[in-house]
């Protein structure tokens, strides 16, 4: 894991000098310093006062912020490519199928309540993700804890490349033109001005979620109930929790069923090309 995030870093890097956006190089310190005492911590208890489980959750932190630093980074470097949307192919997906987000969107608008549970649905995946990692490192689940890891990366990296290749706005866009919520505008506002050339500045400050297909709500929902599929207690509270999350990313999230579907595929090939391998040295618990 911490080869692939240099690796990203590295890739990130590249990409920016070669669009010739702006790092400023200050917004480093931050994610280092941060990285640099949960490492701290981490050599603490491992040493002066043993706690293998203390040494679980810190390092997975550790992986997790400079991983989505990194990532974040990138995902802002992607959007200033400037492909043609694909909107209009995915709501052309969507219609083959017999299927449309716009009705289902007001229709749940039309019931407040049921949009509300969806609404907290869809912003529970960052609680849920810093749960299982103290859940699992606490209760000493390496297994488990480093499948999810590696799992969170891979996805996202494949995720990247289906914003690269296939850009799209979502329901809010140019096929649909619904009205954008008020939680949505500074990711839409941040779209536009990278794809036009007016935001020449990336960093991991005040980053919105831009990717639309495939939808990494889904697949983060669908890794988040799996990370906890060794844990009586908490694999079906979680599992149902994220079947919910996964219903918002069209109700909430604005993405086109077929972003949805695309996530699950992405999700199922993750989860079975990584399932009952030996965990490497390099993973969370070795960092």
């Amino acid at each position: 894991m911490v080869r692939l995030t240099l690796l990203t870093g590295v890739f990130t890097a590249v990409l920016i000098a070669f669009q010739g956006l702006v790092f400023p190089p200050a917004d480093f310190f931050e994610p280092l310093a941060t990285c640099a005492i949960l490492l701290t911590l981490a050599a603490f208890y491992q040493t002066v006062r043993p706690a293998p489980n203390f040494v679980l959750v810190l390092k997975a932190l550790c992986v997790l912020v400079a991983f989505s630093t990194v990532y974040s980074v990138l995902m802002y470097a992607v959007a200033a490519c400037g492909w043609p949307l694909a909107d209009w192919m995915l709501a052309r997906c969507d219609a083959a199928l017999g299927l449309s987000a716009p009705e289902v969107i007001r229709w749940v608008n039309e019931r407040p309540t049921m949009a509300l549970v969806l609404r907290l649905a869809y912003f529970s995946l960052i609680p849920q993700t810093i749960l299982a990692i103290v859940w699992l490192g606490l209760t000493n689940d390496r297994y488990h804890l480093d499948k999810f890891l590696v799992r969170f990366m891979v996805a996202s990296l494949i995720t990247v490349v289906g914003f690269f290749l296939w850009p799209a706005k979502g329901t809010y866009g140019p096929v649909y033109e619904l009205p954008v919520p008020a939680y949505c505008r500074q990711c839409v506002e941040h779209f536009d001005a990278l794809r036009s050339g007016a935001r020449t500045l990336v960093t991991w400050r005040e980053t919105e979620g831009l990717i639309t297909f495939p939808s990494f709500h889904t697949i983060w929902a669908v890794l988040l109930a799996a990370a906890f599929y060794g844990s009586r207690r908490m694999f079906w509270p979680v599992a149902l929790l994220n079947v919910v999350v996964v219903i918002s990313t069209v109700t909430t999230g604005m993405h086109y069923f077929s972003d949805v579907f695309a996530g699950l595929l992405i999700s199922a090939v993750v989860i079975w090309t990584t399932k009952d391998r030996p965990a490497r040295k390099d993973s969370a618990a070795a960092f």
